[in-house]
C-alpha cells in the first residue's frame, strides 16, 4: 500500500519517507509477479489435464484460477483500450503462446462447447434436455445454438460463425429439431 501522503506527481521530489514508501511498493509488485507467475503455472497445469486453457468461469477445483483468468481478461480489455493495465508485453505473449482465450463471449462460447462434448460421450448424442437439471445452462446455449443458426439461415442477424457451425455439425448437432422427430 501507498503511504497517504505519496503525491504521484511529484514523483522526483522524494523524501526520505517517500523512498521507504518506494522500496514497499517495488516489494509489492515483486509479490505481485510472482502471484502472477503463480498462477499462469496453475494455468499450463490445468491445460496440460485438460488440453486447453477455458478455465470455467465457475471452476470449484480452483476457483482463484478462475478468479485469475478473469482478471486477466479484463486488464486485457483495459490494455486494448489504452488505458493503465498491469499486463504487460512478456504476459500478454505468455498467455497467447499457452493458448489463452482473451475474448470472455468466445470462452464461453467454447466452454458451453466442451460441456456439449461431454454431454455427448455420456449420451451419446447433442440433444441436451431443456429442462436439463444437470446442467441448465448447457440447454439454454444449446436452444440459443438453435436459434442463432435459424437467423443465419434467414438472413437475419446472427452470431452463427461458420465456424461455430462446422464445430457443432462435427459432433452430430441436429440444428432442426421439429425435422428430427419427424424422422423418428
Amino acid at each position: 500500500q501507498r503511504h497517504p501522503n505519496h503525491n504521484h506527481n511529484n514523483v522526483n521530489k522524494l523524501s526520505s519517507k517517500n523512498k521507504i514508501d518506494n522500496n514497499k511498493e517495488v516489494k509489492f509488485r515483486a509479490y505481485q509477479a510472482e502471484n502472477w507467475t503463480d498462477k499462469f503455472k496453475e494455468l499450463l497445469q490445468f491445460r496440460e489435464k485438460k488440453g486447453h486453457c477455458l478455465v470455467p468461469n465457475c471452476h470449484p477445483e480452483n476457483p482463484s484460477l478462475a478468479q485469475w483468468t478473469k482478471r486477466q481478461r479484463y486488464q486485457y480489455k483495459l490494455r486494448m483500450g489504452g488505458k493503465r493495465s498491469t499486463l504487460t508485453n512478456e504476459r500478454v505473449q505468455a498467455l497467447d503462446e499457452a493458448g489463452f482465450v482473451w475474448d470472455s463471449h468466445k470462452a464461453v462460447w467454447s466452454e458451453r462447447y466442451e460441456e456439449l462434448k461431454q454431454f455427448r460421450k455420456v449420451h451419446g448424442h447433442c440433444n441436451v434436455p431443456s429442462r436439463y437439471q444437470a446442467n441448465h445452462q448447457l440447454a439454454i446455449w444449446v436452444k440459443r445454438q438453435r436459434r442463432q443458426w435459424k437467423n443465419k439461415m434467414d438472413f437475419r442477424k446472427n452470431c452463427m460463425t461458420d465456424e461455430r457451425q462446422e464445430s457443432l455439425d462435427s459432433i452430430g448437432f441436429i440444428w432442426d429439431m421439429t425435422m428430427n422427430k419427424k424422422k423418428n
